[in-house]
């Protein structure tokens, strides 16, 4: 079997300080959590996995690229790893500027341990549930384009509710020919029925969609 190249959801510490990665490192490790420590922002950036996946834990206050930097760098590179911002000063506009940024928190040293791991946790929920949805809708965008015209057209009636035989007679095609293209965009698409179908499509806004936004069709 070929090994899952995907790392483990992990916590990613990154301070200049080296006895608070030791602690962070020691804290985690003791509780079954995976743990890397990391000097610099750079030095992350240059080890980070590209498929990283659990919490990044951030000094605000470091030496060269600090942890506003940082944090814009990653999403300047589209690397969303949930964000917890650690300073020792914190004050209201540092605040502000990690929860624009996106961080999930921003917390003041000394940090209360048992706090400091239950937003970790939280933080790693929250990145699986988000990874989870984000690969239903490629799934969703790639089953969306091997639709024909025909399928697409048929399935924009279907998800406002029309039965087979008032499609058939908007589109002027007999009720089997709509059956039948309503049951292979449903094989292509993996929904077993039209509440199914709303469901997905609405993940990706699709609801009223317009046949000139639709993805390019195969077939």
């Amino acid at each position: 079997m070929t090994p899952d190249p995907t790392p483990p959801p992990t916590v990613y510490v990154v301070d200049d300080d080296p006895a608070m990665r030791d602690s962070l490192a020691f804290m985690f490790t003791g509780t079954g959590l995976p743990v890397q420590t990391f000097a610099s922002a750079e030095e992350f950036l240059r080890h980070m996995p590209p498929e990283a996946r659990g919490c990044l834990i951030l000094d605000l206050r470091m030496p060269g690229m600090n942890g506003h930097e940082l944090h814009r760098r990653l999403n300047t590179l589209g690397r969303h790893v949930p964000v917890i911002m650690l300073t020792g000063h914190g004050d209201v506009p540092s605040a502000v500027s990690a929860m624009k940024l996106g961080a999930i928190d921003f917390l003041i040293k000394p940090v209360n341990r048992e706090v400091l791991l239950q937003r970790v946790r939280d933080a790693i929920d929250s990145d699986w549930s988000l990874r989870r949805q984000l690969g239903e809708l490629e799934d969703i965008h790639r089953r969306l384009a091997t639709l024909s015209p025909r399928e697409l057209e048929i399935m924009d009636h279907v998800v406002q509710g029309q039965a087979n035989k008032e499609i058939a007679r908007q589109l002027k095609l007999s009720v089997r020919t709509v059956a039948n293209h309503r049951a292979h965009l449903s094989h292509k698409l993996g929904t077993a029925n039209a509440a199914d179908l709303v469901r997905r499509l609405s993940l990706v806004g699709r609801i009223g969609f317009h046949m000139e936004e639709a993805p390019a069709p195969h077939g």
